[in-house]
Parts: C-alpha cells; structure tokens; sequence
C-alpha cells in the first residue's frame, strides 16, 4: 500500500549549473556557495528595495561582491532574477513543508477550532518572513516584464501544487473524495 509520504514534489525548474572540469570539486562547490549567497542577496533587496530598484550593482553590493565576481556567475539581471524566482520558490516549499509540519489534526475526521487556530497561526507565520515579500516582489516585476513572467508563471503554478500535497500529505483526509465534496458544497 503506497504511503501519502510518498508523493513526489511538483518539478520546479532549477538554475542551470555551470559544467566544467571542475564539476564535484571544491571549485564547483565554492561557485555554488557563491551563486547561492548572492541569491540570498538578490532577495534581500527585493524585500529591502523592491524589485524596480534592485539592480545587479546593488545586488553585489548587499552580497559584498566585486561587479566582476557578480557578471561571472549571472551575465545579466535578466539571469539574477531568474535564478533567484528559482531559488525563492525552493525557499517558500520548505517554509510551508516546516508551518505544516507543526499542525495537528487531534480528533475525528474534521479539524477542531483548535486545529483552525493551529492552521492560522503556522499560516501567518508563513506569510510573514522575507521570502513572501521577496517573490511578491517578483510577482509583481512579472506583470510588465515578460521574460520574468515567462519564468513566474510556472513557478508560481508549481508553489501551490507543491502546497496542496504538502497539506495532503500531512492531513490524508483532504485527499478523500468525500472530503473534497464537503469543501465543494
């Protein structure tokens, strides 16, 4: 019998990784740790700036890079942003996967006032840290940039996939048909 733990992830497209010679070395390591920290840059300026005012200089800036260091791993803002749309996304899958994991259903099959209040509070902690303001941010910078949309959009349709078997997962009882038919009516 196959468990709801099972489920696999929805895919999320991911930053292509640099090939080279140095693929599984230390070198590789280091670019990833670098690619990684100016991720987290980038987001820091969403969430501090805002998308429109974030630039790749400010970008290297909040990382405490050189420009060149920044163009070495991501050629344009274009690449930054998209990377980072990649990265915030995985950030936001395992802050849900962490607000759930910290919810019980403790009796019957329907959620107690409890459970609702649980539910509410993992939820607006959720909705509370950096990374929700930073893929708004993006969100946002999608509706009049096309090439971030392109990228937007189906990280956006794989986030809330990605929830709803998360939430699946941990409360079984929302896969039943039944239950379905209840939230339904």
């Amino acid at each position: 019998m196959e468990t709801q733990n099972a489920v696999a992830r929805p895919p999320v497209r991911r930053p292509a990784r640099r090939s080279g010679a140095g693929h599984g070395s230390w070198q590789a390591e280091k670019s990833h740790l670098m690619r990684m920290h100016i991720l987290d840059a980038t987001m820091q300026c969403l969430v501090n700036i805002g998308y429109s005012q974030t630039t790749t200089e400010k970008i290297a800036k909040q990382a405490g890079v050189s420009r060149g260091a920044m163009t070495h791993h991501f050629k344009s803002r274009a690449d930054v942003f998209n990377a980072a749309a990649e990265h915030i996304t995985d950030i936001r899958v395992k802050e849900y996967d962490e607000a759930i994991r910290g919810v019980t259903q403790k009796s019957g099959n329907f959620p107690t006032a409890e459970n609702m209040r649980d539910t509410i509070t993992a939820l607006q902690s959720y909705y509370m840290k950096p990374s929700f303001l930073a893929f708004q941010e993006l969100v946002r910078g999608a509706r009049t940039d096309e090439q971030l949309q392109e990228v937007m959009g189906p990280l956006e349709n794989s986030l809330d996939e990605w929830m709803s078997l998360i939430m699946v997962r941990r409360f079984p009882i929302w896969a039943d048909e039944d239950m379905r038919e209840v939230g339904e009516a």
